[in-house]
């Protein structure tokens, strides 16, 4: 039914399956996704956290869950920004675990497509014969080809036609045309500064390293850069006085237009919505723990050195 097709370098776990289709004599996606276990008939570059099924494992010819993790999947990205519980759920592919995390503000983060670099596109062609989808392309907070330089394309600027998912585009088009009017893809003219640039670099290392932290000890150091007295899941007056005071300083601190880039949701130059939810300042078993992105972008404004909290 499949060819013998193992997973290529840095090409995205879940992209496989694009790919995969497009080498396949399947009549669908969904035929194809459904074959590996996944009930979804759209797949997107998130969730962070997805149970990898062994048979998908043995069709890219993938040795470890160690191996998938670090080098086709964003689940090391995620995995600071959990509790312990959480993260033991994870490691342990226990989906229906009370403890298995969804996060909460995917839709609140502005890449949320499938994303390619024209470059890699006519490179990968050339030696494999196939464009396929990059993990490193899909990391939040990641804007260019760390290879080539170049900014990513999600879409077309001319129809607005946008990868989605798998559904829409199941592997980067190869001639770099429009799949809806034909027209050159062109990636989008985004806002990038030197902080962004450090959470992109942050994120990307993140994704390659596990590192030890726990979403605890990351909201313990929030709350001290803030003022926040302790790890209480704030609920004094006095707490919440000075939470509110934060979040008029973050809009007086936070460059405006990193905001508009990496976040939707912001009416009348407000805080981002990401950032007004509970779970940034929450360790609550309960919670749904939020987008990494948000914290990225809190502990830097804090005045954190990134580097050196995740030991990278």
């Amino acid at each position: 039914m499949y060819p013998f097709a193992p997973i290529l370098p840095n090409e995205h776990l879940t992209g496989y399956l694009g790919r995969l289709y497009a080498l396949s004599a399947r009549a669908t996606l969904v035929d194809t996704v459904r074959d590996f276990g996944i009930k979804s008939n759209n797949i997107y570059p998130y969730p962070l956290y997805r149970a990898i099924s062994p048979k998908l494992l043995d069709s890219a010819g993938i040795r470890s869950i160690d191996m998938a993790w670090r080098d086709h999947t964003l689940t090391l990205y995620g995995l600071p920004f959990l509790n312990r519980s959480e993260q033991q759920a994870v490691k342990a592919g226990v989906v229906n675990s009370p403890s298995y995390p969804k996060v909460a503000g995917h839709n609140l983060v502005r890449s949320r497509n499938w994303r390619w670099c024209n470059e890699c596109v006519i490179s990968d062609t050339e030696r494999y014969g196939i464009s396929y989808y990059h993990r490193d392309h899909q990391i939040p907070g990641v804007y260019h080809c760390q290879l080539h330089s170049m900014e990513l394309c999600d879409g077309c600027s001319h129809c607005g036609f946008l990868a989605c998912s798998l559904k829409a585009l199941p592997i980067p088009p190869l001639a770099n045309l429009c799949p809806n009017c034909g027209n050159i893809l062109a990636p989008p003219k985004v806002y990038f500064s030197d902080q962004m640039a450090e959470i992109g670099s942050i994120s990307l290392a993140l994704c390659r390293t596990q590192s030890a932290l726990t979403i605890e000890e990351i909201i313990s150091l929030t709350f001290k850069t803030v003022g926040v007295a302790s790890l209480s899941n704030p609920s004094t007056s006095a707490d919440r006085r000075v939470i509110s005071r934060w979040y008029k300083e973050l809009i007086d601190t936070a460059d405006p237009r990193a905001l508009d880039t990496y976040f939707v949701d912001r009416p009348n130059g407000t805080a981002p919505a990401i950032l007004r939810k509970r779970a940034l300042f929450s360790t609550h078993p309960k919670r749904e723990p939020l987008h990494p992105l948000a914290h990225l972008f809190v502990l830097q404004n804090r005045g954190i050195n990134l580097k050196a909290l995740f030991n990278l």
